[in-house]
């Protein structure tokens, strides 16, 4: 082990690397494709955020981003091994055995949730609210218990490991409601959601075991119960705004798919 600040600074570090490798190296191997809306080969890239923000479905892709994978990342990255064992009271090798179980599940999760989005694609939606219901519900029940029996940890895991897969679905509505010329860049907004809520739990979680830990700034059940609360405003927010860009992403559709059959209608015969 090499502790918590080389790991994170290795980790910055390798990010780096790739960002630059990815500059430097990797092309699309397409050429450039014109805006219907500009006529432009290559729209600016203020132009194309403006556009993509401007879409309800990207802002609907965002929010279910947003909202299903920050409760495995926070758990994952920072929080979960603490909790576990100076919250719950787990050996080492206990807690390690629900982290992996997280991965795991993702790992397995993945390819159904691909799937299931295809199958489903109606009822998107639904299918997102529903796994952020069972991770509000796994986490109520562990923080309401206190000392949760471990069957119940485990519980968690399984419910927090699906969210990461789930944030995929948050990719097919960006493709479906984003022309190819600004896909790459409605998809880099889609892509922040999901970290930039990590990062906003991760913080006031660490804020609030600062002021409610015991002597000597040790971390206890109690602090813990109070501090992943923080979880249940950002699933809330979350929830609350892919019901609503799903509405408003729901009427553009409807509305252009009037506007076509018009079209179609006052074409000559």
């Amino acid at each position: 082990m090499i502790g918590w600040r080389p790991g994170f600074l290795l980790l910055a570090a390798t990010g780096a690397l790739v960002a630059v490798l990815s500059v430097v190296v990797v092309s699309d191997g397409t050429p450039a494709m014109s805006s219907p809306a500009t006529g432009d080969a290559s729209p600016t890239l203020l132009r194309r955020l403006r556009e993509s923000l401007a879409e309800p479905g990207t802002r609907l892709a965002f929010w279910t981003h947003f909202v299903t994978p920050f409760s495995s990342n926070t758990f994952g990255v920072l929080w979960g091994f603490p909790f576990l064992v100076a919250g719950e009271g787990l050996q080492a090798s206990g807690a390690q055995a629900v982290l992996v179980t997280t991965v795991v599940v993702g790992v397995v999760a993945g390819p159904v949730m691909g799937v299931a989005s295809v199958r489903f694609a109606a009822h998107r939606m639904h299918l997102v609210l529903g796994l952020v219901a069972c991770q509000f519900v796994a986490w109520a029940v562990v923080l309401a218990v206190g000392d949760a029996p471990t069957w119940m940890l485990f519980a968690v895991a399984i419910a927090i490991g699906i969210g990461g897969p789930a944030s995929i679905v948050a990719f097919d509505f960006v493709r479906e409601h984003n022309p190819a010329y600004r896909l790459s860049t409605a998809t880099g907004i889609v892509n922040a959601g999901g970290f930039t809520a990590s990062v906003m739990v991760i913080l006031p979680i660490g804020l609030t075991l600062n002021l409610t830990s015991g002597p000597g700034g040790a971390y206890d059940l109690s602090s813990f119960r109070i501090a992943m609360c923080w979880q249940i405003p950002f699933w809330a927010l979350g929830a609350l705004m892919v019901v609503r860009e799903h509405r408003r992403t729901r009427a553009r559709t409807d509305a252009g798919d009037r506007l076509s059959e018009v079209t179609v209608r006052s074409l000559p015969r």
